[in-house]
């Protein structure tokens, strides 16, 4: 999980990040969101295993991972990409199938080998990628508004250009996340209708067949990438060779000159001579480019170098000589247009490849579904996404990540779309739309990083990456002609996807400035000074995870409470990007008077949920705390926050503060991601933050958006329940 440390106190904990000669760059775990430097420090625990791409054999086994992981649906591609261009295409000439197939080679070329892995995987978050951890990269960030706290804020243009990047990037996630739930359903179906070949009967049961596959592709995602890569990558090696050995095959036995497909001036002459059907074609031709979103989306699992080297020495050239076979043996087979990858397959070999396809559709699904993970995760980094419980599967990589959650989500959505759509052409059509409406905004966040942090010149950078998105954006224009055939389902699921992510990053940004008032700041101290005179026997324990001083549970108890308990204490849990932390590290003990303690938890990413009532019954704790603690006798008390909308509001802040509010009712408490507390004595408290802010300007515009000023802001605490709570 990412930390986020805008709310947390000027200490040294930053040091306990790790130093760069812990873990190699490309490994390094990521800060997401926020730039920091990183020192040497004694509290880091050396890692048993160093994981170092530099190092041969790792590096072997880390691309070997990679094919198997992030390359699996443009691996896949060749399957379904030809019957939906054929449709499109209908009666066609020799010249338009060159055409058509000169301008997928050379979309490979320019989208995938030179936009992504050349260039756009060069920025990288502290090894970390996607188009969250590309927005974190725009100023101001972290690092440069501390150094401007003495002289000074950002000008207005920057902090401008921030949100814009930062709204992008929102849309962005939310057609990849979109993505993710279509990919499954496509590879999974496309894979099972080439039974159809050797059985026409199995169409019937075809959606029976690929919701077995999607269940077990779902419930293995517990495993982790790393395992999952160790597994799926020599099968998709194997499928790689295949695919690349009978695309030889066909072009040796039918058409050696399909090689003159590489001449960009077929795809110029096909454009000129039918430019209506070019454009209709590019709804097919996209369909080569599925799965390139996730190459820079997944790069935290391997690093940049393993993806480059298993796109370039393996996957790349397979790919081509399959798209190139299957069209040398369509020309000598025109009736054979259906599915023309399994038609020529060699009879000896169909079933074999057939149960090889299978395998690797199914593994294909693995990149969408990994980059959905890393984008979860670093939306609750940047504010922008409930709290879900995170489980770290690597302790070599920070970004390899599972959310069960998000997992069940994305489970259930891919069956409805499966039993809705049951078939691969109907999806081919919106699968596409999500993958380049992602793309497209992945070059304009591009654009707006190389102006703003780089200071590259407008008019070089825009010529360069707008031909990137001029590029897309007709693919996308192409795909949306079928909005009417599935192309709404994609922008359907990603409009309430944004809805959701843009409704709780306001929120929570509201929030935040509301904790930041006096009221809310007041020291320890201060707030111990108005205990009530009545003492109840025990200790109570507040846990919080975040930067406050005053947890807002003690604020919540405070409110509601006519007694204080005889000890106090104040457990704060911080999580740090390194997998482990040295056993004497972990816990650091201050005194606030007689009666109260702070206890400040630290805890690797790879490391076990603390039990909150063993560390307190341990002696060494008791120790450095010389009041006696039972935990017979300790009452735990949790928080979580929501807020309370005056009616007199305008109708978009009610509205994204409402959506806030269902959401923090089903997330997961922070708490539980790094203390394990007990099923009893347990309370939660619910704050109610009245939040007040208007709409800035003094216009008609803002006061009609307004209705009326609103009064000063208060705090409501409102004590949800006692004991026995989840």
């Amino acid at each position: 999980m990412y930390v986020d440390k805008r709310d947390e106190p000027d200490m040294d904990e930053q040091s306990i990040c790790a130093a760069p000669d812990v873990v190699d760059k490309d490994v390094q775990m990521s800060n997401i969101g926020h730039e920091y430097e990183t020192d040497d420090t004694q509290e880091v625990a050396k890692p048993t295993k160093k994981r170092s791409w530099a190092v041969p054999l790792n590096f072997m086994l880390l691309t070997v991972n990679s094919i198997g992981i992030v390359f699996g649906d443009l691996g896949t591609s060749p399957i379904y990409t030809y019957p939906t261009l054929f449709n499109i295409l209908g009666d066609f000439t020799k010249e338009d199938l060159y055409g058509v197939l000169c301008l997928m080679l050379w979309s490979l070329i320019i989208i995938v080998c030179v936009k992504y892995l050349v260039i756009i995987m060069s920025f990288d978050n502290n090894g970390e990628g996607g188009i969250l951890a590309l927005c974190t990269l725009i100023p101001p960030t972290r690092h440069t508004r501390n150094a401007k706290k003495k002289g000074g804020r950002p000008s207005i243009v920057r902090i401008w250009t921030k949100r814009l990047g930062l709204f992008l990037g929102l849309i962005g996630a939310a057609f990849i996340l979109g993505d993710g739930a279509l990919t499954p359903a496509v590879e999974v179906l496309s894979a099972v209708e080439g039974l159809a070949v050797v059985n026409e009967e199995i169409v019937k049961y075809e959606v029976l067949i690929g919701g077995f596959f999607l269940i077990v592709l779902f419930v293995s995602q517990s495993f982790g990438s790393s395992k999952l890569g160790r597994f799926f990558g020599p099968i998709m090696i194997l499928w790689q060779f295949t695919i690349g050995a009978i695309g030889l095959y066909n072009i040796i036995q039918y058409d050696a000159g399909i090689f003159r497909c590489f001449d960009p001036r077929w795809g110029y002459w096909f454009i000129i001579r039918d430019p209506g059907l070019a454009f209709k074609s590019l709804g097919g031709v996209v369909l080569a480019l599925t799965g390139v979103e996730a190459l820079y989306a997944d790069m935290g699992h391997f690093g940049k170098w393993p993806i480059r080297v298993g796109w370039f020495c393996c996957v790349f050239p397979s790919v081509t000589l399959s798209y190139l076979g299957q069209a040398a043996f369509v020309l000598a087979n025109p009736n054979d247009t259906d599915v023309p990858f399994f038609r020529s397959v060699p009879s000896k070999l169909l079933w074999p490849v057939i149960i090889l396809a299978i395998a690797a559709t199914v593994i294909a699904s693995q990149a969408l579904i990994s980059s959905v993970f890393s984008l979860v995760s670093q939306a609750m980094a940047l504010r922008s996404c409930p709290t879900m419980r995170i489980k770290n599967t690597d302790k070599g990589f920070h970004g390899q990540v599972y959310i069960g959650a998000a997992n069940y989500i994305l489970f259930t959505v891919t069956m409805g779309l499966v039993l809705f759509f049951q078939s691969s052409t109907a999806l081919a059509y919106a699968f596409a739309i999500a993958m380049t409406g992602a793309i497209a905004v992945a070059s304009l966040v591009l654009i707006i990083v190389c102006i703003s942090r780089w200071w590259w010149s407008f008019w070089f950078v825009l010529p360069i990456v707008g031909i990137f998105f001029i590029i897309e954006m007709l693919y996308f224009c192409a795909n949306m002609t079928k909005f009417a055939e599935g192309g709404w389902v994609p922008l359907l699921m990603s409009a309430i996807i944004l809805i959701l992510l843009i409704s709780w990053l306001l929120a929570s940004n509201d929030m935040r400035k509301k904790r930041k008032r006096p009221e809310y700041t007041a020291s320890i101290k201060e707030w111990l000074a108005c205990r009530h005179n009545k003492i109840t026997p025990g200790t109570a324990v507040f846990v919080s995870t975040n930067g406050e001083e005053i947890p807002s549970a003690l604020l919540a108890y405070l409110n509601v409470s006519t007694a204080a308990y005889e000890r106090i204490i104040l457990v704060r849990a911080k999580g740090y990007d390194v997998p482990y932390l040295k056993e004497e590290a972990h816990v650091t003990i201050t005194r606030v008077d007689n009666s109260c303690y702070t206890v400040f938890l630290k805890c690797g990413f790879f490391e076990k949920r603390v039990n909150i009532v063993e560390l307190l019954s341990d002696p060494d704790i008791h120790a450095q705390m010389p009041a006696k603690l039972s935990s017979n006798k300790m009452v735990f008390f949790l928080a979580r926050e929501m807020t309370q909308i005056e009616e007199k509001r305008n109708f978009f802040a009610r509205f994204y503060h409402s959506v806030y509010n269902v959401l923090a009712r089903i997330a997961v408490n922070p708490v539980s991601r790094y203390v394990k507390l007990p099923k009893f004595h347990r309370a939660e408290f619910i704050t109610n933050l009245s939040i007040s802010k208007r709409f800035p300007g003094n216009n008609r515009f803002a006061a009609w958006l307004n209705h009326s000023r609103s009064s000063s802001a208060t705090t409501t605490l409102v004590l949800d329940s006692t004991d026995n709570i989840g």
